[in-house]
């Protein structure tokens, strides 16, 4: 308070900042105004010579009602979201404590998981550490050290959860506990309307990163690269990034069927997300925010991914190698988008689109 909508300090009468404070504190506390109540309180900030009143609101896992209505923060605007079922789900997605792979499903049993690909998980294990401690426990053991087993303590409801049916699933339980997971993978050089090669994923995680890895690989160059004087797959290193991406950080409780699409030039992504912020994701201001911890610890561990923030990072250093110059595009909101040139001719493309109007200059200026 005391600050122009462009930002410039216009100060606060220094006479009325008591019955400010007061009048903000009482508007908060009235559940006629704000539902449920909220606990925040001004403070006093010198600046250029006036006087600021300002107040962190932090992020909560409540949803709050401005005089009975919904709002949510679209820029610099606020919409009305009370009367949109779908958009208000959103919202008590994104605000809620409690991950959707965590659901648990008391009725999967063993015998409902694919447990033959317990011999490769070891194997991938090994490769990474070769006294990794799932080496000497039963499959049993393994699924509940890795979390894919778990008992609620506020229910008392115990069994298998989500993260273990997609981790594990034969596809008829993933189908069944999931109805909504797919990964649909098109290929588009000559039909662009349609598709020329078309992959659709529904088995479980384990069999379906191997599946994507293996549609992009059919499907793109792996154009010959030295790194510190070794040969090195560029290619391999950007679609084990995306693929893990779609895999690890989609929301598993929307209908919304995850995409990889090839292009001549372009390599792109599309997953249902729970956003934490909105808007293009930058190298070297992103902070890692895991969308499904278990699944993304599991496959951490038999080495399909890496630390959280690491496929951002390798994204961005790797993208400008392989297409001679290009920068990828990552846009987080509702929907995740990765955008990756693949050659010269998108590299340019993609800082055509990028560059700005005279208009736009002058704005920035």
């Amino acid at each position: 308070m005391g600050a122009e909508d462009d930002g410039t300090p216009i100060g606060i009468n220094r006479n009325i900042v008591k019955d400010m404070k007061k009048n903000f504190v009482n508007q908060l506390n009235n559940q006629d105004k704000m539902s449920p109540p909220l606990y925040l309180s001004l403070e006093e900030l010198e600046y250029e010579g006036v006087l600021l009143l300002w107040v962190y609101v932090p992020p909560t896992s409540t949803v709050e009602k401005c005089v009975n209505r919904i709002y949510d923060r679209n820029e610099d605007g606020n919409m009305d979201i009370t009367d949109s079922p779908i958009q208000l789900q959103n919202m008590y997605n994104r605000k809620s404590n409690t991950y959707a792979e965590q659901k648990i499903f008391p009725y999967v049993t063993m015998e409902d998981l694919s447990m033959d690909l317990m011999d490769k998980v070891r194997n991938l294990a090994k490769s990474k550490n070769p006294d990794y401690p799932w080496l000497k426990m039963s499959d049993e053991e393994i699924l509940k050290s890795a979390g894919l087993w778990e008992k609620d303590f506020s229910s008392g409801i115990q069994g298998y959860n989500l993260a273990g049916v997609l981790l594990f699933g034969k596809d008829e339980v993933i189908r069944s506990c999931s109805p909504g997971y797919i990964t649909d993978a098109t290929y588009r050089c000559e039909n662009l309307d349609r598709y020329d090669d078309r992959l659709q994923v529904t088995t479980n995680l384990i069999k379906a990163y191997d599946l994507l890895m293996d549609f992009v690989a059919k499907h793109t160059s792996d154009k010959f690269c030295l790194i510190d004087n070794v040969n090195t797959s560029i290619r391999g290193i950007i679609s084990r990034e995306v693929i893990a991406n779609i895999l690890v950080h989609r929301d598993y409780s929307s209908a919304f069927s995850a995409k990889v699409i090839i292009e001549k030039d372009w390599l792109k992504t599309e997953n249902w997300c729970i956003p934490r912020r909105r808007g293009n994701i930058m190298s070297d201001e992103f902070t890692p925010y895991p969308k499904n911890p278990l699944i993304q610890q599991f496959l951490a561990n038999i080495g399909r991914t890496d630390t959280i923030g690491s496929g951002v990072r390798n994204i961005y250093k790797y993208t400008p190698i392989y297409s001679d110059g290009g920068k990828p595009e990552l846009i987080e909101d509702d929907v995740f988008r990765i955008t990756i040139p693949l050659d010269k001719v998108a590299a340019g493309e993609g800082r055509e689109q990028k560059a700005l109007s005279e208009r736009e200059k002058k704005f920035i200026i």
